[in-house]
């Protein structure tokens, strides 16, 4: 009987070693796969909304002739005639683009847009002809935009849902510019130009994707557009006085600074 007792309790030690031997031995299950990260590839469209502040060096000048003024009278003309105007004003519109991202964190893409740009500003200025004290001169001037339409590459850097970017190309929009140059003695000198100015844009921004689909950003753009020009005379014969008339230049350039939040759409998935 001992001995039975014995073989019994044995068998009972090695069953549950070899019980314990099969647990630590069970096939290794892989963990199941979060899901992927963002992927920004795709075309987009949408609105954008914000700010605008510009600068424009407005210039209105005539030549020593001598025709109608004396010399000191056209370098005060001169001087007086060189203004710089701050116009600034709302702008808001939609784009349209494409993004497209490999394995990396790189995206590429291109956009496009178009926008009001309610820019403008004036400026006048009365001052006595040194020569001919108190009768005096005035010289106003004046510029503003309508519209704005950019198309630039551009270029990111992605942290899952962010979007950090560059970019930067073509920027249009048509400038508006009028002066007036006006004296005491009743005649006056009027430029008047509006041109569709092409200029260079660059810029950058940060993207996020709240959704599968939605994105929010924010940008900054700097454009410059060059100037605008146009030409007339101060004619002396129509105050009776002799000469041919001092030839007038008006000009005017215009840079610009934009801040502005987007909503995006991704169409489609991918």
């Amino acid at each position: 009987m001992k001995k039975i007792l014995i073989v019994a309790s044995a068998a009972a030690v090695f069953a549950t070693g070899a019980h314990g031997a099969d647990i630590g031995a069970r096939p290794y299950v892989k963990a199941p796969l979060l899901d992927p990260s963002y992927n920004w590839s795709g075309f987009y469209a949408g609105v954008n909304a914000g700010g605008a502040w510009g600068r424009s060096r407005a210039a209105t000048s005539t030549v020593d002739t001598p025709a109608y003024f004396d010399a000191a009278n056209v370098v005060e003309i001169n001087r007086v005639g060189n203004m710089r105007l701050d116009p600034g004003g709302f702008t808001g519109g939609g784009q349209i683009g494409f993004n497209w991202q490999g394995n990396g964190p790189v995206v590429w893409g291109a956009e496009a847009d178009f926008s009001y740009l309610g820019l403008k500003a004036s400026g006048d200025v009365t001052v006595p002809y040194p020569t001919v004290a108190p009768n005096a001169f005035t010289i106003h001037q004046d510029v503003k935009t309508q519209w704005l339409f950019t198309a630039r590459p551009r270029v990111g850097y992605a942290f899952d849902r962010t979007l950090l970017y560059v970019t930067g190309g073509v920027a249009v929009t048509e400038l508006k510019y009028n002066a007036v140059f006006s004296d005491v003695f009743g005649n006056g000198v009027t430029g008047s130009v509006s041109k569709t100015v092409v200029g260079w844009t660059v810029g950058g921004g940060i993207e996020y994707a709240f959704a599968k689909n939605w994105s929010l950003k924010g940008e900054y753009l700097y454009a410059d557009f060059g100037n605008v020009s146009t030409a007339g005379t101060k004619n002396a014969v129509l105050i009776g006085n002799s000469g041919t008339g001092n030839p007038f230049t008006h000009s005017a350039d215009l840079s610009l600074h934009l801040a502005r939040v987007g909503l995006n759409y991704k169409l489609g998935n991918y």
